[in-house]
């Protein structure tokens, strides 16, 4: 689609379209998905000023260039899901600080509750309140673990090694609650 852009003698005057005015608040609209994207690690800074100008240049030229919009997930919690660790798991280190790693960490994990599938097709979590459900459930499951709660004798090299939410929160410590606790 060509569309031509009338521009205006003074700089402070806003390019049209077809003879209307472009409506700033879809590139405001834009701006701001970009830089919440940004800020929960969804994209990179790169990407959001990409996806700012996108937004603009479609403005100007006319062009349609929609992203598929990806379903949003609700903000992770992250101190609810601290308190469920440490409620279930007591004996296990406590969180002294959610650092920026972790926070990755318990987004990711965030999303594959809301996101993923059981064997059965069916979701395992569709709103915020279903997912520290599971959470809840995940965590009770892990206190029933004897690994994971130092039960079971450590191997050479490996003595003093303990459990902790970061070990839970990983793809080994998810495997280990899910498929090798027997209650």
């Amino acid at each position: 689609m060509n569309m031509v852009v009338k521009l205006h003698d003074t700089p402070d005057t806003q390019p049209e379209l077809a003879g209307e005015e472009l409506d700033d608040t879809e590139l405001r609209k834009a701006a701001m998905e970009a830089f919440n994207d940004m800020v929960s690690g969804d994209c990179s800074l790169a990407d959001a000023v990409l996806a700012v100008y996108v937004a603009g240049m479609d403005k100007v030229t006319g062009a349609s260039t929609k992203r598929r919009k990806r379903p949003s997930t609700p903000a992770c919690p992250y101190s609810a899901i601290v308190d469920l660790y440490e409620h279930h798991l007591d004996m296990l280190p406590k969180v002294s600080d959610i650092t920026a790693p972790r926070k990755k960490a318990l987004r990711d994990l965030w999303a594959w509750i809301l996101k993923s599938t059981r064997r059965d097709g069916s979701r395992r979590a569709e709103t915020a309140e279903q997912a520290l459900t599971w959470l809840n459930t995940y965590f009770e499951t892990a206190a029933l673990n004897d690994f994971i709660t130092g039960k079971t004798p450590r191997s050479a090299g490996h003595q003093n090694w303990k459990a902790d939410i970061d070990y839970l929160i990983s793809s080994r410590g998810m495997k280990q609650v899910m498929e090798k606790t027997h209650s």
